[in-house]
Order: structure tokens, then C-alpha cells, then sequence
């Protein structure tokens, strides 16, 4: 019987239900799905990460959710092969748009295997999938577990920043490409600014501010981390160095990472803002 928590979620856990029931099949599940798994014996579960385009949004998410949780095991390998994944996938999307652009090919020309992977970019949904990747990557030594303990390896470091500057060169494709703008009824997020930032910019801090606010919960509860050093002071002076002079943009509340899509809308120009992305490389 499922227990009054997991009531909420009776959806997700009936799947993992039937999962444990059929021990013949593997079910794969949507990303950010609570579970348990449930033997008549003792064994030893063995879980996999599968990322997708399409529902990268949601992995995102669900790494800034485990990375602030108190019971994530940091130490498994999980943490390391997430950001080898995501990284490779930025990476991709990188060679995709912006290299092609470089070598004056498009995703149009390559083969339909490299056109399948890639993300929507006239629908809200694919925008938002290529910016939580940028996100990731941009916030990757704040979701880094070694930053609040010996620090990171230097070697994986350069990689890291290799990869933000992929991230940043990609977003860079993306604004002179597609116009991105706010809707007519884009509600009170964007009614507090004078004029509207870019939507990168906005959904960065609106991540960066649900981070605080899910730190700052926990340690109200006094719940502690299960990564040594996090601690609300260590993130938000972690956060500090990240965003620099946005800082000052972190400011009210938020309780999900998740964006509202209907706050802004996307159109492909119809010619590019800027021809030459040599400096990209």
C-alpha cells in the first residue's frame, strides 16, 4: 500500500511497481521520477543515465535537485558521469550549430542520424533544452561536489571551462538565429524589470535563486548535505564568483527550477543578425 507521500506521486511509483513485478522487461523512466525499488531477496541494483534531447530540461533539473539534496550518494560516480554526459551532449549541439555555421553547412545538410538529436528550435521546448545545458554549464564548479572540499581537479577544470565557452558560443548562434521575446501576457516575472533581459539571462538567475532557496530551506530544517562543505555561505559565495556582477539580480523567491514557457515566445530571423562566427573558434 503506497504510503501517504507517495500518494502524490502514485502515477510514477505504480510504474516502478509493475517494473519490479516483470523482472523479464527493463523500463526506462522519464527523467526526475521518484522510485524504489522493491526484491524478495537480497540484490544488489544496478542503475544506468540515459539523456535524451528531448527531455533534457527535466535531466537538468534533476541534477540541481540532487546536487542539493541531503541523501544523494556524490561519491558513486553519478555526479561524474552526469557531467561527462551533459557536457557531451553541449558539446554536440555545439559542433551541430556553431561549427557547421563556421564550415557554412547546417543540421539541414548532415545526415538524418545527427537531425534526431537535435532539439526543436522554432518550439519554446527546444530552447529551453539547449539553455539548461548552458546552464549546467555555466554553473558547473557551483554543482561541482570537489568545490566545497579540495577544490577540482585542474585537469578537469580546463575541460569544464572548455565546455562553457562551447556553451557561451552556442548562445551566441542561438540570439543571432532566433529572435526571442517576451509575450504579451509574460505575467509579473518580467513585469519588475525595465526593460526585459535576455532569456538566458533571466533563466540562469531563476535557477541560481531556486538553488539558494532550496539551501536555505534545508539548513532551516537542519538538514545537512550529504556533499562535506556545502553549506548556504559556501553556495552563495560559489554563486558569487560564477555570476559576478548578476548577483545583484538574485533577488525574491522561487520554489521550482523549472521556467514558465509561456512567458516568451521564438521566431528564426529571417536572416542571421551576424554571417561570420570565425571568432567562435
Amino acid at each position: 500500500m503506497l504510503s501517504s507521500s507517495a500518494k502524490d506521486l502514485n502515477c510514477e511509483y505504480r510504474d516502478i511497481f509493475q517494473m519490479c513485478r516483470v523482472n523479464s522487461c527493463s523500463r526506462i523512466l522519464r527523467p526526475n521520477t521518484p522510485y524504489r525499488v522493491l526484491t524478495v531477496q537480497s540484490s544488489i541494483y544496478a542503475g544506468g543515465l540515459f539523456y535524451n534531447i528531448s527531455n533534457i530540461t527535466e535531466s537538468c533539473i534533476g541534477v540541481m535537485q540532487s546536487f542539493i539534496g541531503a541523501s544523494t550518494l556524490h561519491r558513486s560516480g553519478t555526479f561524474q558521469s552526469s557531467r561527462l554526459l551533459l557536457a557531451r551532449m553541449l558539446i554536440y549541439l555545439h559542433q551541430q550549430y556553431v561549427l557547421d555555421a563556421i564550415t557554412e553547412t547546417g543540421p539541414s545538410e548532415n545526415s538524418h542520424a545527427n537531425r534526431v538529436h537535435l532539439p526543436d528550435l522554432e518550439t519554446m521546448d527546444g530552447i529551453l533544452a539547449v539553455l539548461s545545458l548552458i546552464n549546467i554549464a555555466e554553473l558547473a564548479n557551483v554543482l561541482h561536489p570537489d568545490t566545497y572540499q579540495d577544490g577540482v581537479d585542474p585537469e578537469e577544470r580546463m575541460f569544464l571551462i572548455h565546455v562553457r565557452k562551447q556553451g557561451r558560443h552556442l548562445l551566441h548562434w542561438l540570439e543571432n538565429h532566433y529572435a526571442i521575446e517576451p509575450t504579451p501576457c509574460a505575467g509579473t516575472l518580467l513585469s519588475t524589470v525595465s526593460r526585459a533581459p535576455h532569456l538566458a539571462n533571466l533563466y540562469l538567475v531563476h535557477q541560481v535563486r531556486a538553488l539558494q532557496d532550496a539551501k536555505m530551506s534545508m539548513e532551516r530544517a537542519k538538514l545537512q548535505s550529504s556533499i562535506p562543505g556545502l553549506t548556504y555561505q559556501a553556495l552563495y559565495s560559489q554563486i558569487r564568483r560564477c555570476l559576478g556582477h548578476q548577483v545583484n539580480e538574485i533577488q525574491g523567491h522561487t520554489e521550482t527550477f523549472a521556467w514558465q514557457k509561456g512567458t516568451h515566445q521564438v521566431s528564426q530571423r529571417s536572416r542571421p543578425l551576424l554571417m561570420q562566427f570565425r571568432e567562435c573558434t
